[in-house]
């Protein structure tokens, strides 16, 4: 379940960047920009074939696709990823966050304790409410692909 839980909390800090978190790009997909730790370049495969594999199912539910590559932070553990959304007192089963533009989110290796490798790499959408979005404004990936991605 990624993203899902934490898409209800407001942020009342913007996002460390990928650099100042120690994180740098480690691979560049179709559609997606991973940045992450060296240790944590062995999930990227899996990472990537999740994220790619609900893209073109989201964007035709959607009927809309986003005009670039959508960045995606992989941070090394829970509290690391809390620390960068400067709320580092958030509940542990808090592990990712789409906003901005970008996708935020815990290691599939290191998921903490309320989630598994699984969890996190399938994405299960289905304890989230579906987005609203504007048609006028354009459209980022991030705003479905979490949410929709287990839905239909």
């Amino acid at each position: 379940m990624i993203l899902a839980s934490t898409l209800l909390l407001p942020a009342a800090v913007a996002p460390a960047s990928a650099a100042s978190s120690g994180l740098k790009q480690q691979r560049e997909t179709e559609h997606f920009v991973f940045y992450c730790s060296d240790g944590d370049v062995e999930a990227l495969d899996d990472l990537e074939e999740s994220f790619e594999g609900y893209y073109d199912r989201v964007t035709t539910d959607l009927g809309r696709a986003p005009s670039g590559k959508t960045t995606v932070n992989v941070y090394p553990s829970v509290q690391a990823f809390h620390n960068a959304m400067g709320r580092p007192n958030d509940p542990d089963w808090s592990v990712g966050e789409a906003k901005n533009g970008r996708v935020y989110m815990t290691s599939p290796l290191n998921p903490g304790s309320h989630h598994d490798y699984g969890s996190i790499i399938q994405m299960d959408g289905t304890k989230s409410t579906p987005p609203t979005f504007t048609p006028n404004k354009e459209f980022t990936i991030q705003q479905s692909i979490v949410t929709f991605a287990r839905m239909g």
